[in-house]
C-alpha cells in the first residue's frame, strides 16, 4: 500500500513536470527566443534548466528539517557570470558572449512545499500504522486536532456565508441565502 502511494506520487510529479515543461504555462510563442539565434551555452543553460527543474522536485520532496517543508521552497535559478569580455559587447547585442559562464544557484523560497507536506504526511501516517500500540497519545492528539479545525473551518465557512447574504450577494434562486441554507444542513 506504501509501495502504490509513493509510485503513484512520484508518477503524478514526473507527469506534471512533463506537461508543464512540453506546454509552458506563462509562455507565449513570441516569447521564446529563436533556436537558430541561440548559441550552444544558451541551448545547455535550457537543459541543464530542465535537470535543475527536476532535482528541485526531488530536492522538495525530502525537505531538510521539519519546518522547511511547511515553508520554505527549493527553487534553482540561472545566472550569469560576466566575463572580462562583457563590457566590449556591440550595443543592442543581448545574446551571450562564448566567454560568459552560466551558473546555476539554488535558494530556499517563502512558499508552500506541497510536496513535502505530502510526503511527511506519508511518512508520518506510515509511521504511525506501524507503531500503533506506542503512539496512541499522539494519534488522539491529531484526531482532537482534526476534529477541531473541522470545526473552526465549518464556522468561519458559515460566517462567510452570512456575510456575503447579509451584503445581498449571497442570494440562491427562490429568496434563499447561502447562510440559511448552512444553518439548515447543520
Amino acid at each position: 500500500m506504501v509501495a502504490m502511494v509513493f509510485f503513484f506520487e512520484f508518477s503524478a510529479s514526473f507527469l506534471g513536470l512533463g506537461i508543464a515543461m512540453v506546454l509552458r504555462p506563462g509562455i507565449f510563442k513570441g516569447d521564446l527566443p529563436d533556436p537558430s539565434e541561440q548559441s550552444n551555452i544558451v541551448a545547455s543553460t535550457l537543459e541543464s534548466q530542465a535537470i535543475d527543474t527536476l532535482l528541485d522536485v526531488i530536492r522538495n520532496i525530502v525537505p531538510e528539517n521539519f519546518v522547511q517543508a511547511f515553508i520554505y521552497v527549493t527553487v534553482s535559478k540561472p545566472s550569469v557570470e560576466l566575463s572580462e569580455n562583457s563590457s566590449k559587447r556591440l550595443p543592442g547585442n543581448t545574446t551571450a558572449s562564448p566567454v560568459d559562464i552560466f551558473v546555476g544557484s539554488s535558494s530556499l523560497t517563502f512558499g508552500g512545499n506541497q510536496l513535502g507536506l505530502a510526503a511527511l504526511a506519508v511518512l508520518l501516517g506510515c509511521a504511525l500504522s506501524r507503531h500503533q500500540d506506542d503512539v496512541i497519545t499522539l494519534r488522539e492528539f491529531l484526531s482532537v486536532m482534526s476534529d477541531g479545525l473541522m470545526l473552526l473551518l465549518s464556522e468561519l465557512l458559515l460566517c462567510a456565508a452570512n456575510a456575503l447574504s447579509s451584503l445581498g450577494i449571497g442570494s440562491m434562486p427562490g429568496g434563499t441565502s447561502f447562510g440559511t441554507t448552512f444553518l439548515l444542513r447543520l
